[in-house]
C-alpha cells in the first residue's frame, strides 16, 4: 500500500479504535454494577470483534491478534453462568485494555508498531490474557466442584472409581 493511503487508513482505524475502546472502558468500568449483563457483555465483544476486525483490515496483525484473543476472553462472560466479574478478574481485563490503549497511542505517534517497546507491551498483554483465561477456568472448576451433591466425596468417588476401574 502507498505510504501516504497507509497513513490515512491507519488515521481512520485509530478514530474507529477509540471509539470501540471507549466501549470496552465503559463496559468493563459498569458490567460488576449492570443488571443488563448480557447487554454490556454483546458490546464488548462487538468492540473487541471490531478493533480485531480493524486492525487486520490495516495489516496490523499484532493488534487484531490481541483483540481476537480479548473478545475469546469476553465470551465466557456471556455464555457461563459460573464465571462472576469480580474485582480481580475487572483489574484483569482493565490492565489488558490499558495495554490495547497503549498500543493504539503508540500507533497513532508513530504509525508503525515495530520497536521494542510495542513488543513489549504486546508480550504483557498476552500474558494478562492467558492469566484471565486461567482464573476463568478455575471459577468453572470451582463451581463444578462446589455443584458436586454432598454424598460425592472424594472416598466416594475413589471407591467408584476403584469398582467400575476392576471391572
Amino acid at each position: 500500500m502507498q505510504p501516504e493511503r497507509q497513513k490515512r487508513m491507519i488515521g481512520y482505524f485509530i478514530e474507529e479504535a477509540t471509539t470501540h475502546l471507549d466501549t470496552i472502558e465503559q463496559g468493563l468500568v459498569n458490567l460488576s454494577s449492570s443488571i443488563d449483563k448480557y447487554s454490556i457483555v454483546d458490546d464488548l465483544l462487538f468492540a473487541a470483534h471490531s478493533l480485531a476486525g480493524g486492525a487486520a483490515m490495516i495489516g496490523i496483525d499484532s493488534i487484531s491478534s490481541i483483540c481476537a484473543n480479548l473478545k475469546s476472553c469476553f465470551q465466557p462472560l456471556q455464555l457461563e453462568s459460573s464465571v462472576k466479574f469480580d474485582l480481580k478478574l475487572k483489574k484483569m481485563f482493565m490492565q489488558a485494555f490499558y495495554g490495547i490503549k497503549e498500543l493504539v497511542y503508540h500507533l497513532n505517534q508513530s504509525s508503525e508498531l515495530s520497536d521494542a517497546k510495542a513488543i513489549k507491551v504486546m508480550s504483557e498483554i498476552e500474558i494478562t490474557l492467558a492469566q484471565i483465561r486461567d482464573y476463568m477456568d478455575g471459577m468453572g472448576k470451582r463451581s463444578l466442584q462446589n455443584d458436586l451433591p454432598t454424598f460425592l466425596t472424594d472416598e466416594t468417588l475413589s471407591m467408584f472409581d476403584d469398582f467400575f476401574l476392576s471391572r
